[in-house]
């Protein structure tokens, strides 16, 4: 396939390509856009993160077409880093040789450990984490378009302020972000609300989680949050059900999500607020059915947010380097708000995700409804 040359083709050059190839090119063509994806692609994050360039690859050949742009100047290099914060390291490093335009890393832990290295080179870097200020004020080369702990704690207010509840239990995995989240986000909220507040962590090596239950109920609170991962999530809810708490007054994480696409029975999951992009609610966005039909026909798998917001990433770079004929922070930001199966992508001036979120619950039924 021709592939179009890494440096900038002249007005004419450009002109030429236009009709060479019966005018299916935007008429802004740049040096080649090369994106170094570094993911957990295998390994125990794999389930949330495995399919993430697959729906971004997707999401280019989409937006190409879309804006009627030559694919071929996007190069996408996707790399394992097997959800190991040393091989991030390695991989990054490597694939800063080739002199890439934009970075993708994800998540935290992995990140984090990139961060060093990408800062220093002002290139745009998407870091799909859920720490809640990862994406600093101020001048920064990062940006987001991952739902996070900084999107969600308001989301937990809004079914605060509507049970209104006069004591609230907080059973949170002791997790740097997680504590970052409740001490700087929730319990200064929950104090201005004059709400009794309590909160108990636990680890993530856990595995019995009655008495934590036991503690969380003998404070007798209104209503219950918990925070932490699906697979200690989940224990916690049955230990729930088990000692007579009504799941309608409690509310969970985005990692409930992860419930959604396992063998969890729906039964023992209705009832439960819980946070959730938009995405995750039928009907709530455009395109999300069909890409979802899509990416099952094309790699027999579900797809779930976190690769739907790899494809809309995807459609926001093309989207900068269609109209700006170049793929800068500037660029990417003034790029959005974009309409994609997400919803209304906003980044905000630091480049950080606006919103896309929402409160979901089951009804009795099994249906998943947006709770305003």
């Amino acid at each position: 396939m021709w592939q179009l040359p890494t440096r900038t083709l002249s007005a004419g050059a450009a002109v030429a390509a236009a009709l060479l190839f019966g005018g299916a090119f935007n008429s802004a063509l740049s040096e080649t856009v090369k994106i170094a994806g570094n993911m957990p692609l295998t390994g125990p994050m794999a389930s949330f993160s495995g399919n993430y360039f697959k729906a971004f690859q997707m999401g280019l050949d989409d937006a190409c077409k879309v804006n009627k742009v030559d694919c071929s100047q996007f190069k996408l290099d996707a790399q394992d880093n097997a959800g190991e914060a040393t091989q991030a390291v390695t991989v990054m490093q490597k694939q800063l040789l080739d002199d890439p335009t934009v970075v993708i890393s994800g998540v935290s832990a992995q990140s984090q450990a990139v961060l060093p290295i990408v800062d220093k080179l002002g290139i745009p870097h998407f870091v799909e984490s859920f720490d809640p200020f990862i994406v600093p004020e101020g001048k920064s080369n990062r940006l987001r378009t991952l739902p996070n702990y900084k999107v969600q704690a308001p989301l937990y207010f809004r079914i605060v302020d509507k049970l209104k509840p006069k004591r609230v239990f907080a059973l949170t995995l002791n997790w740097a972000s997680l504590n970052t989240e409740f001490s700087v986000l929730i319990e200064p909220e929950m104090k201005k609300r004059n709400i009794a507040f309590a909160k108990e962590p636990f680890n993530i090596d856990a595995k019995e989680f009655d008495n934590l239950v036991l503690k969380a109920k003998a404070f007798n609170p209104d209503f219950y949050i918990i925070d932490g991962f699906s697979f200690l999530m989940y224990p916690i809810m049955k230990a729930m059900a088990k000692y007579g708490i009504d799941p309608t007054k409690v509310m969970l994480d985005l990692d409930f999500i992860d419930l959604l696409y396992s063998d969890t029975p729906i039964d023992e999951l209705k009832g439960y607020y819980f946070a959730s992009p938009l995405y995750e609610v039928p009907g709530a966005t455009t395109g999300a059915e069909s890409l979802r039909a899509r990416f099952k026909d094309q790699y027999k798998q579900a797809l779930s947010y976190v690769p739907a917001y790899a494809y809309d990433t995807a459609g926001i770079i093309v989207a900068a380097q269609t109209k700006f004929g170049k793929v800068t922070k500037e660029t990417l930001i003034k790029s959005t708000p974009y309409t994609g199966v997400t919803g209304d992508v906003k980044l905000d001036e630091n480049g950080d995700l606006v919103d896309t979120v929402t409160v979901a619950q089951i009804t009795k039924n099994g249906k998943i409804v947006e709770v305003k």
